[in-house]
């Protein structure tokens, strides 16, 4: 099946079709991104009979699939085009979704996260390509920035309706349930998959096999000359890994005190919808206070709200403080991209965000390794004590300072 319409149309219609994209690719990546199961992801693995140590080796699974498939995913779109190369990754991750299912034992886990992180990987990069080459065919890249930032906020449009929607189905969490859940989820990436048939194929300007490469290349150089936004990147690694790890044990952590599926769903449901709000106005409070002040202001409350969850086992304090750990670090993840517009021009921002994903994927393995070691000896307490650590070394001795110099911006 030839997924993608190709430069066969007339140039009128054709310049119809190629505006249509940017709606199509939107609503198409908002139904890959759905995740009906993530307000409750952790008590499925736990109910299917997955340790919290297995959960955390199931993360490292992902980061170092994704790693080893970003470049030959890369060179497969360059061979078969944008459109196709989203299909196989749309094609892997309903396989993936089906996969876990039925899934009982932890090795089909296993292969769920590979397909999954090779999903991701046929789309990294493939997206933004076909979304730069349509613009350029139109003569509107210069609105690249622009309608970048209105696509990547289809991974949030369905994130917390999909979940809460699929908590209440399995309100119960009896196996069946789950696994309907789940191949509805798929069901609905399938219809993502559906919209893509309808986009329009632009002409090519841009290579991903070599951007890929030109990347890793350029991310070389750039630890050697740029300390301070490694300093950045470290720092942002940080935080964004530590609230992962405690997000993938705050869900037993309520449930054990009397949080019931629904009102996890609710939770989930309340925090997504709050987290789009808010992220719209951020860069009126980093105007107002600063990227330096917020950025390390802002890693303190994670951490002691963290903290301050080792002292009470009130389901309600419990959850006020598991949503405020997971919200500050959703508002703090855009003051980076905030930093990296004002301050790195744009030919150079494709290798500094690559250097961003490299240093968090390193920190990511690492730390997860070391929290799924003590999950075994603390429980789900031992984790949230790793995500704490991690928090305290990036407001110490990694924490945020003034830019040296400002590259100016190019657009």
């Amino acid at each position: 099946m030839m997924w993608g319409r190709h430069a066969t149309a007339p140039g009128e219609l054709r310049t119809q079709r190629l505006r249509r994209n940017m709606k199509l690719l939107f609503w198409a990546r908002a139904l890959f991104e759905t995740k009906a199961l993530n307000a409750i992801l952790t008590l499925f693995y736990l109910a299917r009979g997955i340790t919290l140590q297995e959960v955390m080796i199931l993360t490292v699974v992902w980061s170092v699939a994704g790693f080893l498939a970003e470049i030959p995913t890369g060179y497969v779109a360059d061979r078969m085009g944008r459109v196709r190369s989203l299909g196989v990754g749309f094609g892997f991750y309903i396989v993936a979704t089906l996969v876990q299912a039925f899934a009982h034992e932890f090795e089909w886990f296993v292969v769920s996260q590979v397909l999954a992180a090779i999903a991701y990987a046929f789309l990294s990069g493939a997206d933004e390509a076909l979304l730069y080459d349509t613009l350029k065919e139109l003569g509107e890249e210069k609105d690249a920035v622009r309608h970048n930032s209105q696509y990547y906020a289809s991974r949030n449009v369905l994130k917390g309706i999909i979940p809460f929607l699929g908590a209440l189905l399995a309100t119960n969490m009896l196996d069946w349930q789950f696994t309907l859940v789940l191949v509805i989820d798929a069901a609905i990436t399938a219809v993502g998959l559906g919209l893509l048939w309808f986009i329009e194929e632009p002409n090519r300007y841009q290579s991903e096999e070599e951007r890929e490469v030109n990347i890793i290349l350029s991310s070389i150089r750039f630890v050697r000359t740029q300390p301070w936004l490694m300093r950045v990147a470290a720092n942002k690694g940080l935080g964004f890994v530590s609230v992962l790890i405690f997000w993938r044990v705050y869900q037993p952590i309520l449930s054990n005190v009397g949080w019931t599926v629904f009102a996890l769903g609710l939770f989930y449901l309340v925090y997504h919808g709050l987290a789009y709000f808010l992220r719209r106005v951020t860069y009126r409070w980093e105007a107002r206070f600063g990227f330096v002040r917020l950025a390390n202001n802002m890693f303190w409350v994670p951490i002691v709200s963290m903290l301050l969850m080792f002292f009470t086992d009130n389901l309600w304090l419990l959850g006020a403080l598991s949503f405020i750990t997971l919200l500050s670090q959703t508002l703090r993840e855009p003051l980076f991209i905030l930093q990296l517009n004002r301050t790195v021009a744009s030919f150079h921002r494709a290798s500094v965000l690559s250097n961003f994903n490299m240093v968090k994927n390193i920190v990511d393995i690492v730390m997860t390794l070391v929290a799924g070691a003590l999950v075994v000896r603390y429980g789900a307490f031992g984790a949230v004590g790793v995500a704490i650590f991690m928090g305290v070394v990036g407001t110490t001795v990694l924490r945020v300072t003034p830019s040296p110099t400002a590259e100016p911006v190019l657009k």
